[in-house]
């Protein structure tokens, strides 16, 4: 048996549809011996004026944001799961994740490279709006496959997950507009197309499209979750887990909680000093 906490960069109580959505498909693309466990981030973390994407456009706001991320993953090893694994294309603090637990931890741009590198040369990536598009293209370079991007193209005008949660109740005029987005990719010469948002992702495998023009469209919920097993499974048969020393070095666990209620209470006084002025 294999356990996976599956961790996404959303509130899902605020994305029924897209929540659904990953339930059942992990049922489908997992072992019937492996249990997977929605997780999203705290309630009211957003507000529907304030979208997750548009969080991530401010730095100090998703370094906040991934906090919950972070002390998510070492809760997941506390209670005994076997991985972790990220919706989430801005791979939030994965290294930071990767040195602080000894199972694995996989996230959906990294994964969905890689994975996709064994089936396709020139990749599209297809993201909501332009400010993805930049944070795209820094991480594909980033994982050394800048090389391999035919285009990266942003919905326009840009979609927020809330939007986006249309297309789980079979909104035809946005499953149109991707659909068309998608054709323009493949006409610039994309030969595999990676939806690099989880909601996106989510909404294209609910409407079943998985090829256009004879082009795949890359499932990255399916890829990351299946990836995670895939390393438990080397784990248990091989012993392979993270590194401890260089990047993935893992602090002592005494360190972890001194400097987490550091943290707590520099920014318990920031927010008391803020109300003050």
């Amino acid at each position: 048996m294999i356990r996976i906490w599956h961790q996404s960069m959303t509130v899902l109580e605020d994305l029924p549809g897209y929540a659904k959505l990953m339930k059942e498909h992990a049922q489908r693309v997992c072992e019937v011996d492996t249990t997977v466990d929605l997780h999203g981030l705290m309630p009211g973390t957003f507000t529907h004026d304030f979208a997750p994407l548009q969080s991530a456009a401010s730095p100090w706001l998703y370094q906040l944001t991934c906090l919950q991320i972070v002390e998510n993953v070492i809760r997941a090893q506390q209670e005994g799961y076997d991985a972790v694994a990220m919706s989430c294309f801005g791979d939030p603090h994965l290294d930071i994740c990767r040195s602080l637990v000894d199972i694995p931890v996989l996230s959906a741009s990294e994964t969905s490279l890689r994975v996709a590198s064994t089936s396709a040369q020139a990749f599209g990536i297809l993201v909501p709006d332009e400010a993805a598009a930049k944070r795209a293209r820094a991480r594909a370079k980033a994982y050394g496959f800048e090389a391999r991007i035919a285009i990266v193209a942003a919905c326009t005008p840009g979609l927020t997950e809330y939007e986006l949660e249309r297309g789980f109740s079979g909104d035809a005029t946005l499953i149109a507009r991707l659909t068309e987005q998608l054709r323009k990719m493949v006409a610039a010469g994309a030969d595999i197309i990676i939806p690099a948002e989880g909601v996106l992702n989510s909404v294209l495998v609910h409407n079943r499209i998985s090829h256009v023009d004879g082009v795949p469209v890359f499932d990255s919920f399916g890829s990351v979750m299946a990836s995670a097993e895939m390393l438990v499974k080397l784990h248990r048969s091989t012993g392979l887990r993270n590194a401890k020393t260089g990047a993935y070095a893992k602090p002592p666990a005494e360190f972890v909680r001194h400097f987490r209620q550091v943290a707590i209470k520099a920014l318990q006084e920031a927010d008391a000093r803020d109300r003050r002025m």
